[in-house]
């Protein structure tokens, strides 16, 4: 696999590029997403890198379709113990969750409505995360409380 870009220069168009091989970083095994650690943020990085990799070089809807299926069912690749992927289009849509299938293809305001969500609405939520992406932050800070749990 190889990132490449175009670059123009004094009238004239370059390409630069690096390349990797599409391998997922070796994840640590004795570490939950339940905890703030340094495991949590490395098996973070880890798994969204790798989707990224493969939302990238999807070469065609159907591949990446087959990526969104690879994640919803669990795919060991892109999915470790509580660890797991969601990948939400522009207009809000749940096009893979690795936790939760009864997501895919709901708005978040249905995901919403369906867990009793109420601490925000989804245009809120929304400009978090489209924010944190669009700022390169990386991470992003959110309460979840489904109805009937403690916050």
């Amino acid at each position: 696999v190889s990132f490449i870009i175009k670059i123009s220069k004094y009238g004239r168009e370059y390409y630069g590029g690096v390349g990797y091989t599409m391998k997922r970083w070796p994840l640590v095994e004795q570490c939950t997403a339940q905890y703030l650690s340094t495991c949590s943020e490395a098996n973070t990085m880890s798994l969204i890198g790798h989707a990224s990799a493969a939302i990238n070089n999807a070469q065609s809807p159907a591949e990446l379709q087959d990526f969104y299926a690879r994640v919803t069912s669990r795919d060991p690749e892109y999915t470790h113990g509580d660890f797991h992927l969601m990948v939400v289009d522009s207009g809000g849509v749940v096009r893979a969750h690795g936790d939760r299938p009864e997501w895919v293809n709901k708005s978040i305001t249905e995901v919403f409505q369906s867990v009793g969500y109420a601490v925000m609405p989804e245009s809120m939520f929304r400009a978090l995360y489209e924010g944190a992406a669009d700022r390169e932050e990386f991470f992003f800070r959110y309460n979840w409380q489904e109805a009937g749990q403690e916050p």
